[in-house]
């Protein structure tokens, strides 16, 4: 909270409010949860997600259409977490080196990979998180007065900041033309206070796909992810999230780059 308001960077189709000024939010306790373990007091801290869209579709998606339509599933320790300010995309579409005027950057989140559940994935990965997903990020990351990251927005008990040191889980998509681990407007997941997998919070309207799934710890989703095959609708789904927030989007900012606001001269 800044003041009595609640700051929220909106851009693109929105107006920009450059008037916030950053501050940190509450600081919570590391999470370290493992593989096997269950009735964990902490909890994974995830931002929960916020939209005005209507997407018009069901937010929930079998677990294992949601497994078998990502490249890889991945479990580890969130190293860092920092902004991306190139590339940059002008309007969503033209890429620039460099930006004449307010950049929104997109987010790099650096894991170390305790356990591939799928993908064969091993060592650090960065997982990117484009400018458009970000912003639906509530607390919302913002760069701070010396350039660092802020989380504007008050934690409940089901949203608060990334931190660095807690476990954390994530659905990744292979950017074909650079290589890149996208996000690609897959839900971040962890675990809640007794230790069973939990997604980020989101509203109905958030465009953000989540699994149906029972109360489960991360071994037990291990488990029933390696029965799933892939199908109709993890194919209709992987083309989905092409579509909505991939390259079909025709959209950088969706799923890859930083946003570049043009100023007006």
């Amino acid at each position: 909270m800044v003041g009595n308001r609640t700051c929220r960077a909106v851009f693109a189709l929105f107006v920009f409010n450059s008037g916030c000024t950053a501050s940190a939010a509450e600081d919570s306790s590391e999470v370290v949860v493992s593989l096997d373990t269950k009735g964990q007091t902490s909890q994974t801290s995830l931002p929960a997600i916020r939209s005005t869209s209507d997407c018009s579709t069901d937010s929930s998606v079998s677990l294992c259409a949601w497994a078998m339509s990502a490249d890889a599933v991945v479990w580890g320790t969130l190293k860092d977490i920092r902004f991306v300010d190139s590339p940059a995309s002008v309007k969503g579409e033209d890429i620039v080196a460099h930006c004449d005027g307010h950049v929104e950057p997109a987010l790099d989140l650096e894991i170390e990979v305790d356990h591939a559940l799928r993908g064969g994935v091993t060592g650090t990965v960065l997982l990117r998180v484009g400018a458009y997903q970000k912003q639906y990020f509530y607390p919302l990351p913002l760069r701070g007065q010396n350039g660092d990251i802020r989380w504007i927005g008050a934690s409940t008990a089901d949203s608060g900041p990334l931190l660095v040191g807690q476990k954390l889980g994530a659905a990744m998509h292979r950017e074909p033309r650079t290589g890149l681990w996208s996000l690609m407007g897959e839900s971040l997941f962890g675990n809640d206070s007794v230790g069973n997998v939990r997604f980020q919070a989101h509203s109905l309207d958030s465009c953000s796909e989540q699994p149906s799934h029972a109360s489960m710890t991360l071994a037990q989703l291990r488990d029933k992810m390696a029965q799933c095959v892939s199908d109709i609708s993890s194919e209709d789904r992987k083309r989905r999230i092409s579509t909505r927030w991939g390259p079909e989007s025709l959209s950088v900012p969706r799923y890859l780059s930083a946003l570049c606001i043009k100023t007006n001269k």
